[in-house]
């Protein structure tokens, strides 16, 4: 606030005690009261005497209502702004989210420029060379033409492997092979096998969901189990997928040591996308300890 914000009411003050100085001068010079009763005394047959005292009841009123309104601008000056600070915070967070968004999809396409040189230009080269030794191989060289070919083999299960793991990065391929519930159910099983833990999908889905739903869930469940693998140190995690009514629930808990909260901190590039998504679908995401390890819940209403 300015420092003239601060003088105003100290200078609107002193100009009232003036005015009133005056008007006590001036009454005091016509001798006012005195020509006031004379004129009350005039008045008296048509009552119009009692008029000095509905004005003086209405002035009352009047600074009443000046009062209220004054009151109630000032509440309505604290709400604008902390609405104000409000809209500055959330534009920074979205300044911020997309800064982080922009920054995690240019280390993704890093990753994916460096695997596909890496990886796929590797195992091309390595082709081409054992193409052109076969094309160069003699009938009684058959048994390295054998090993030749099995490197090949080699070679293009790997290719293959590396490709539909980009594409699943990409886009998750069995979602629309298996539906939601059976990319789940691959999700925790290729889980459980990368990490040897224990993890459980318990599902009651009675509600046709949208494309956009389906992978906004797989995400969610996708990131949740990334979280736990790196910080949970945990043995057994369930995920539970069910649908009431005209909502859709989604649970990933863990038994592991646990995350500290601390207000609302989302300072996880992950933790942070997942607050994100499921707030532009109108739904809610919570998360805290779940005595022992942590639980994620994602509440998503359901279009009819």
């Amino acid at each position: 606030m300015k420092p003239a914000n601060f003088l105003r009411p100290g200078l609107d003050l002193l100009g009232v005690l003036v005015v009133v100085a005056l008007f006590t001068l001036l009454a005091i010079e016509l001798e006012l009261s005195e020509k006031i009763a004379l004129w009350n005394l005039a008045s008296e047959g048509l009552q119009t005497d009692e008029l000095s005292l509905s004005i003086f009841v209405l002035t009352i009123g009047l600074t009443w209502f000046a009062f209220r309104r004054l009151n109630e601008s000032q509440v309505g000056l604290l709400e604008s702004e902390r609405l104000q600070a409000q809209v500055v915070g959330l534009w920074q967070h979205n300044r911020e989210l997309t800064q982080r968004l922009i920054t995690a999809q240019e280390d993704e396409r890093k990753i994916l420029a460096r695997e596909l040189h890496d990886e796929i230009g590797q195992s091309c080269t390595a082709l081409r060379i054992e193409a052109t030794w076969l094309s160069h191989a003699k009938p009684e060289d058959w048994i390295e033409v054998l090993s030749s070919a099995e490197r090949i083999g080699q070679i293009s299960a790997s290719m293959h492997s590396l490709t539909r793991n980009m594409l699943n990065r990409l886009r998750p391929n069995d979602l629309d092979t298996l539906g939601l519930v059976g990319a789940l159910k691959a999700l925790c099983r290729s889980w459980k096998d990368q990490y040897e833990v224990d993890c459980f999908l318990d599902h009651c889905l009675t509600s046709t969901l949208t494309d956009e739903t389906n992978v906004a869930i797989y995400r969610i469940a996708q990131e949740a189990l990334s979280n736990i693998a790196r910080h949970a140190a945990a043995t057994q995690v369930s995920v539970s997928l069910k649908s009431e009514s005209h909502c859709l629930f989604l649970i990933v808990q863990d038994n592991g040591i646990g995350m500290q909260f601390k207000g609302e901190q989302w300072g996880g590039l992950g933790l942070l996308g997942m607050r994100e998504r499921v707030a532009s679908m109108g739904g809610i995401i919570e998360w805290g300890d779940a005595r022992p390890g942590t639980y994620v819940k994602v509440t998503l209403p359901i279009n009819s």
